[in-house]
């Protein structure tokens, strides 16, 4: 059980989550200004907009990227009809290089959805039939460059921005959810992943709550990097134990948790035994670890959920040190 890549998005994830809406809010500024100022060729050109945002959206909901390439591919050909209609809503010149700045941001934005290539195959497309639509003068050929090479400068920019914005985040994540010693997730991934998972499947959630028990005699008899690496060791062969929609954390010390469905309980804590076993025979014969396990459906909050573990995992510790008393008594009267 991991957690919801809601909780992980980067910058770009959430740019592609706002998906058609900025475009409408452009349309909507659009079509207000043309209403106001009576420009009803203005309001046409506007409705032809919105077929194509419409056709657009159709398509992105029958099969993914593709209503974003029609939307692109129409874009082009719009641009140029827009460039031959002038008018007072067209700015710039009505020739190649006029529609190519009325496509520059546009173009920049197509890193969003397919990176720095897709910036180079539009910009390719774009310019191909606009030669071949709109009037060109070889004089303005240094303009027409300076053009092409401002909106190559942008697209790269701006993919090489999200790039670095969404490594960025991602290492922040990192930090912020994984724990540095044993590469597992932390406290606040594990009440993270708790939450989510209670929400969504709250009967099909079990947690296991244990202690590595011996940890302090380590540290005290071997030094804290013999104690580290017994915590670095036993995270590794956990993880390996485990399946795949079973999750561990280390919440903190020497304590660590596993997410998994109930009827997994108890091959979870056979994985933990066994992972014990190969710690101790790796050198920790002084390790052990107590066990609590609690169901979803025996608790109606979802931080009572560990606390019920907590419970069970320490009422096991004191049995174990209650039969650990008893043999010590037992060999101490066999002795006398």
């Amino acid at each position: 059980m991991t957690l919801s890549p809601d909780v992980l998005m980067t910058p770009r994830q959430r740019l592609l989550q706002l998906g058609w809406r900025p475009v409408w809010a452009l349309w909507m500024i659009s079509a207000t200004l043309h209403l106001t100022i009576r420009d009803f060729p203005g309001l046409m050109h506007d409705l032809i907009f919105a077929g194509i945002l419409f056709v657009g959206m159709l398509l992105e909901h029958w099969r993914r990227r593709w209503g974003v390439v029609f939307f692109y591919a129409a874009l082009a050909p719009f641009t140029i009809w827009l460039a031959r209609a002038g008018g007072p809503g067209w700015v710039f010149s009505p020739d190649l290089t006029g529609y190519l700045a009325a496509l520059a941001i546009p173009t920049a934005s197509v890193s969003i959805f397919f990176h720095f290539l897709g910036v180079l195959v539009f910009l390719l497309y774009a310019l191909t039939i606009g030669a071949l639509a709109l009037p060109f003068a070889w004089s303005q050929l240094a303009e027409l460059t300076w053009y092409v090479l401002l909106i190559l400068g942008l697209g790269w920019l701006f993919a090489w921005l999200l790039q670095e914005a969404d490594h960025t985040v991602q290492e922040l994540h990192r930090s912020a959810l994984l724990d540095p010693l044993t590469g597992l997730g932390n406290r606040r991934a594990f009440d993270l992943a708790l939450e989510e998972a209670w929400t969504t499947r709250r009967e099909a959630l079990a947690v296991a709550l244990l202690d590595l028990d011996g940890l302090k005699l380590i540290n005290d008899t071997r030094g804290h990097a013999a104690g580290d690496e017994l915590l670095r060791s036993f995270a590794t062969v956990l993880r390996t134990r485990l399946q795949q929609d079973e999750t561990a954390y280390r919440l903190g010390g020497d304590e660590y948790s596993v997410l998994c469905a109930p009827e997994r309980l108890e091959t979870v804590r056979r994985a933990i035994a066994t992972a014990v076993t190969e710690v101790q025979e790796a050198g920790f014969l002084e390790m052990d670890a107590s066990v609590g396990t609690a169901v979803g459906t025996e608790v109606d909050d979802p931080r009572a959920l560990p606390q019920l573990a907590d419970e069970r995992l320490y009422t096991e510790k004191r049995r174990k040190r209650a039969r650990r008393l008893r043999s010590t008594t037992l060999t101490a009267c066999i002795e006398q």
